[in-house]
């Protein structure tokens, strides 16, 4: 699907803009595909740990909800990995609790991965673990 612009209607079929400026004729979509944005700068602040620094964004409403009538959505970004998650959700107020769940699931996952991290650094090299009884 492809858009077409008015100076090219304009040359295809002249009769139909001749009482026309087609200077006063905006398409919002247009404006809106040929902006850019500035990317942000490289940052060396960046979190070693995942699930340490979680960064957070609300958008909407959305003038077309979704199929389920979901008019926000709201995104999660882990700072270490840039794993990213979005949520759709019905109304702004769903924000709050979305966060606490979302929370409750990283302190769970964060707390699991420590574990999975400790006994790795136990399997590859049992004889330097401090609970090992050959620790000098």
């Amino acid at each position: 699907m492809f858009t077409v612009s008015f100076g090219y209607l304009q040359k295809l079929f002249p009769n139909l803009f001749a009482k026309y400026d087609i200077s006063s004729f905006k398409c919002d979509v247009c404006e809106l595909a040929k902006s850019h944005r500035v990317s942000f700068p490289l940052s060396l602040n960046r979190s070693l740990v995942p699930f340490i620094v979680i960064h957070s964004d609300v958008w909407g409403p959305s003038n077309v909800p979704t199929l389920n009538g979901s008019r926000w959505f709201v995104t999660f970004i882990d700072d270490c990995t840039r794993v990213m998650w979005a949520c759709l959700i019905k109304s702004k107020d769903e924000v709050n609790m979305l966060f606490q769940q979302f929370y409750s699931i990283m302190h769970k996952f964060r707390f699991f991965t420590m574990i999975i991290a400790e006994i790795s650094v136990v399997l590859e090299n049992p004889w330097n673990h401090p609970s090992s009884p050959n620790t000098p």
